[in-house]
C-alpha cells in the first residue's frame, strides 16, 4: 500500500515538473475571459489592462465595436486564482475583479463596456449580459 502511495506521489510530482498548466487543469476545467467593447455612441476607444498576482496582462486599446481582449488558464489547485480589469473609456472608469475562483461559478466569464457600464455575460458570443457596475 506504501508503494502505491509513493507511485502516485511521484506521478503527480513528474506531471507537474513537466508542464505545470497541463497538471493544473488536470484538477480544475480551463476558464475564458474577455472583455469586449460595446460602446455605441462614439469612436473612442476602450482601454483594458488586466493582471493577476502572478501576470500582468498588459493594456489592449479596443477601437471598434465587437474587439475584446481574451485570455485562458487553469485556475490554481487551491483556489487563489484572481484576476483584476481597469477598463477607461475617455473620461469614465471602472476597476473590478474579472475573475476570482472562489466567487466566480463559471469558466466562461465574458465582461463587456458600454455606454453606460460594465456588463456580465457567461456565453461567448455574448448573450443574456446582466448589468454588474456603472461607470465612475
Amino acid at each position: 500500500m506504501r508503494n502505491n502511495h509513493l507511485l502516485i506521489a511521484l506521478l503527480f510530482f513528474l506531471l507537474m515538473k513537466c508542464n505545470p498548466l497541463q497538471a493544473a487543469c488536470f484538477w480544475n476545467r480551463k476558464v475564458t475571459v474577455y472583455i469586449a467593447n460595446y460602446v455605441t455612441s462614439d469612436s473612442t476607444p476602450v482601454k483594458v489592462h488586466c493582471f493577476s498576482k502572478d501576470d500582468d496582462l498588459g493594456s489592449r486599446t479596443l477601437v471598434n465595436i465587437g474587439d475584446n481582449m481574451k485570455w485562458e488558464f487553469c485556475p490554481n489547485f487551491i483556489p487563489t486564482t484572481k484576476f483584476f480589469c481597469y477598463v477607461s473609456w475617455g473620461s469614465k472608469h471602472k476597476g473590478f475583479r474579472a475573475y476570482d475562483e472562489i466567487k466566480s461559478r463559471s469558466t466562461l466569464m465574458a465582461w463587456v463596456a458600454t455606454d453606460n457600464g460594465i456588463y456580465l455575460s457567461h456565453q461567448y458570443p455574448i448573450a443574456n449580459a446582466q448589468k454588474v457596475f456603472d461607470w465612475e
